[in-house]
């Protein structure tokens, strides 16, 4: 039988990242390797000789991403460095532009010449024993205005998601 091909998650800040890991780990772990790369490193890191070019065709390339209002109310509510920011500083911090994942996707896709399999949080969070990782308590209830404002300024920059 042939080996899988090991498993790179491209990951987003607050979009499922580590359970995807923890489910695929879970699920295959004996067979693969995996690593995980956050977005906003991912150049630093190939840079540094983490990734280089030609190991990318002896891996798998998967990207989790999350609704985007959902993903900045989770880095509002449970990352450190974001739970005193008020909605206004949120609004203009790069939670915002972090969320255009295609963009991100596209350009790691086009730079490696690799296929990028993207999978929703939303859809798997639905299989019975996809874990959930990073539970924490809301610290920062948003009210119906606050979830408007960000969704404005989500729009605002052009970010959509699926349907």
């Amino acid at each position: 039988m042939k080996r899988p091909k090991n498993i790179v998650i491209v990951g987003f800040t607050k979009c499922g990242t580590r359970s995807l890991e923890h489910y695929l780990y879970k699920k295959h772990g004996k067979y693969r390797k995996f690593s995980v790369i956050r977005t906003e490193n991912t150049y630093e890191e190939t840079k540094k000789g983490f990734l280089l070019k030609n190991v990318w065709a002896d891996w798998k390339v998967m990207a989790i991403t999350r609704k985007p209002i959902d993903r900045i109310h989770s880095a509002h509510q449970t990352l450190p460095g974001w739970q005193d920011h008020t909605i206004e500083e949120l609004i203009n911090s790069e939670l915002i532009t972090q969320s255009h994942y295609d963009f991100y996707i596209k350009k790691l896709a086009k730079k490696y010449g690799v296929e990028v399999d993207v999978v929703r949080l939303e859809d798997m969070i639905k299989l019975p024993d996809f874990p959930h990782i990073n539970e924490s308590p809301e610290k920062n209830k948003w009210s119906k205005e606050d979830y408007d404002k960000v969704q404005n300024a989500l729009d605002k920059a052009g970010i959509k998601y699926g349907n």
